[in-house]
């Protein structure tokens, strides 16, 4: 029996054969004996120069063929110390290969050494000792030899490539999505006990309730239906754990609806919902401050000096700004941050909801092209043909949870101590909370009508499978372990690998085209989502270009599909002394992925780093590459796309908007309609205000209407335009629902204001 060892292809260093028995006699080989090492381990050996080495020990792939590797993907090793003899046969490798750079594995035998194979330029991955003095002793050999030579080049080398001519970063402009969050996750209820119906305060429409005193009050009224026995107990408990573990944390809200009988009025009952989720991870952390510190090295090594005028831009989400926050203290390395550093943006990078219509048709399609009797037509949605159709695999998928959620019951069924299988939960997690996620998922997947898949589960899958393998690998490995294969032992995850690899080839097609499947629709959409950004990104590269001084500009959002993107301006002299010549580089970043997530070796961060950037262009003129944005900014439909976004930003405004924030609509409004919005609030008397309709037409109708027991005004407007998703704020906190195509109510919290509105005829 053999093995047969070659290089490894993703988590496999080598493959036991046991049909091959026999020496090859078809060729001229070399054999070497094998050799038992020490503690099944390699040792690999880097050299720079004869005098400095490092070592480090790895897995032999002879253990069981399966390569370890850490969050960076890379495989395991540890650092080891060589012994004299080891030091003296690797100074011998240097010199008498003549490399100065140079690897080669050893093997330890019984207490002997041996040199297996030498390789050349071969470098160590993530160990900054070994960079540091790498760098000490190259500097050292070429000031050496630099000292030595008889002449210089410099007078020689033609005016494009001397230093003053050459490319320098002028400026530096990129888009950051947030670091790593928990899954957003929701769960629904039907109540009609008192406890619950008491929470309404009397209420007949739906009421949020997000603040932690006010989630006490649920938990407190889910204790009370316990203790009464008037609901379901499993759902009760259900909720109790939710509320329990997860009040505490700012994403967690309770919408209470309430249904009433239409004839009589009288109360049905009371839908519950709970959402969380979404939530900034102890991983995030290291993210954000990993990319900081690295995104630093290299502005320090292409040009110092942007680091001097640094503007960075978040959006209002908490995870974005909490990402934002911690890499800006590590890519400045300051402790406190300058004023006006860190600015909040709803306006270039909240989400506006402008693209929502055209997005959830383009849902429809989607979900139409992955019935199961579409085959071959794709509408141009790009698709590698060697994984099949991709209706065949939505039904493998679909198969693997099958298989996934009678291994996971099986496994919880069994087990004595379902606590025991993983000692420390992070984010708030739990048994209780992990297994009602998936069984949400398993629901989505397996007890729907196959032609009825939603395929924006999808990405509700990849991002489970994901944060478990990263969070909760321990309770993974127990549930999701194939009952039939020894625990622990190789295969007893393939099903759930299988699965993985899968959602992520189908998380690959689905969420891009999610936002587009035509290149005609993408256009859309892309201007809908982001055309407030792309003019500043624009604009920030012309202001760049003009400017004294080198500067950075960074921008951070939730985007789903936003990936570190990366603009660089350089500038360089023409001539010497000449005009300036100016160029722009475009490049991405794959983001935090790995294809063998439930193979990586963990450690306590859990933490996957974010691939470098990658050049997607060479150097582009700047004014071609601008012209190519430009010509999109200047199209004459781009003033129906900005209106669009306004009348969606706002009609889909969190209920907690500032007064700052609706007078700004006010006045956003009238500069659209080209009039003048009256907005004149007393103290005490009556409100005068106008309120804008479609493109400077005025409410006709209305009147007074007086202030109810709840502190709030019910103002009926008649409106003169059909559109029923054009709502405008014009007061804080405002509550907009449409009545039918022409009628908008209005609620009003009365905040020691006057105590009527008139809307006058124009």
């Amino acid at each position: 029996m053999i093995l047969v060892d070659g290089n490894q292809v993703a988590n496999k260093s080598s493959e036991f054969d046991p049909n091959l028995t026999e020496p090859r006699r078809d060729g001229s080989f070399i054999y070497e004996e094998f050799m038992e090492v020490d503690d099944a381990e390699d040792v690999k050996v880097y050299t720079i120069g004869p005098n400095f080495t490092h070592a480090e020990t790895r897995k032999s792939p002879v253990v069981d063929g399966h390569v370890r590797r850490n969050t960076d993907g890379k495989e395991v090793r540890y650092i080891t110390e060589l012994t004299p003899v080891e030091k003296e046969m690797a100074r011998k490798v240097c010199l008498a290969f003549g490399q100065t750079i140079c690897g080669f594995d050893l093997l330890r035998v019984a207490g002997t050494s041996y040199v297996i194979d030498v390789n050349g330029w071969s470098f160590v991955k993530g160990n900054d000792h070994y960079y540091d003095n790498a760098a000490r002793i190259l500097r050292e050999m070429f000031l050496t030899a630099g000292h030595q030579r008889k002449f210089s080049v410099s007078g020689s080398l033609p005016p494009e490539l001397q230093f003053e001519n050459s490319w320098r970063l002028k400026a530096f402009v990129s888009v950051f999505r947030h670091a790593d969050r928990t899954p957003k996750q929701k769960m629904k209820f039907s109540f009609s006990s008192d406890p619950f119906v008491e929470l309404l305060e009397g209420a007949h429409e739906e009421v949020i309730m997000r603040q932690e005193h006010q989630l006490r009050l649920v938990s407190a009224a889910t204790a009370k239906a316990i203790a009464m026995g008037s609901e379901d107990a499993t759902k009760l408990m259900q909720l109790k754990e939710v509320l329990d573990r997860k009040s505490e944390l700012p994403g967690t809200k309770v919408q209470l609806k309430p249904s009433f009988d239409k004839p009589d009025g009288q109360f049905q009952k009371l839908q519950l919902i709970v959402k969380w989720g979404g939530e900034f991870t102890h991983a995030a952390r290291y993210q954000s401050r990993d990319l900081g510190e690295n995104l630093r090295k290299d502005m320090i090594i292409m040009n110092k000096n942007v680091l001097d005028d640094i503007k960075i831009y978040t959006s209002s989400e908490r995870r974005v700004i909490a990402t934002a926050d911690i890499f800006a203290h590590s890519f400045m390395g300051t402790q406190e941050l300058p004023p006006n550093c860190l600015i909040t943006s709803k306006e270039l990078l909240d989400d506006s909801n402008a693209a929502k219509e055209q997005m959830d048709a383009v849902k429809l399609r989607l979900r139409q092209l992955l019935r199961s009797d579409q085959r071959g037509s794709l509408d141009g949605a790009p698709w590698h043909e060697d994984l099949g159709e991709p209706s065949e695999m939505v039904c493998e998928v679909i198969a693997l949870m099958h298989r996934t959620r009678e291994t996971m019951r099986q496994n919880l069924s069994r087990a004595e101590d379902i606590d025991a299988l993983q000692a420390r939960w992070c984010c708030s997690e739990s048994p209780m909370l992990f297994r009602e996620r998936w069984e949400k998922l398993f629901k989505d997947f397996c007890d729907v009508d196959r032609d009825e898949f939603d395929p924006s589960k999808v990405s509700e899958l990849y991002d489970s499978i994901k944060y478990d393998a990263l969070h909760n690998r321990a309770f993974v490995e127990g549930v999701f372990a194939d009952p039939a294969v020894p625990q622990g032992a190789e295969g007893s995850l393939d099903c759930v690998k299988e699965l993985y690899r899968k959602a992520r080839s189908m998380f690959d097609f689905v969420a891009p085209q999610e936002y587009g499947i035509s290149p005609e629709e993408k256009m859309e959409i892309g201007l809908l989502t982001s055309l407030p950004l792309l003019k500043k990104i624009v604009g920030d590269l012309e202001g760049a270009r003009t400017a004294e001084n080198p500067c950075t500009r960074l921008y951070f959002t939730k985007g789903a599909l936003w990936v570190p993107i990366t603009f660089e301006l350089y500038e360089r002299n023409r001539t010497i002394g000449g005009d300036k010549e100016y160029s722009l580089r475009v490049g991405f970043s794959p983001g935090a992925h790995d294809p063998n997530i439930i193979d990586l070796q963990m450690d306590a961060k859990h933490c996957l780093s974010v691939a470098p950037r990658r050049n997607l262009t060479d150097h582009l003129p700047l004014d071609q590459a601008l012209s190519y944005y430009q010509r999109h900014l200047n199209d004459p439909g781009v003033e129906n796309i900005e209106r669009q976004i306004i009348e969606k930003r706002y009609h889909y405004a969190e209920e907690d908007e500032d007064d700052e924030v609706a007078e700004r609509v006010v006045m956003q409004l009238g500069e659209i309609a080209g009039e003048d919005v009256m907005m004149e609030i007393e103290s005490e008397g009556r409100n005068e205000i106008l309120i804008l309709t479609k493109w400077g037409e005025w409410v006709r109708g209305g009147g007074e209407a007086e202030m109810g027991d709840d502190g709030m005004m019910d103002v009926v407007c008649l409106s003169l335009f059909s559109d029923p998703y054009v709502t405008y704020y014009l007061l804080p906190p405002l509550f907009v629902s449409l009545f039918c195509k022409y009628v908008f109510l209005f609620r009003l919290p009365i905040r020691g204001w006057s105590h009527a509105i008139n809307f006058p005829d124009k």
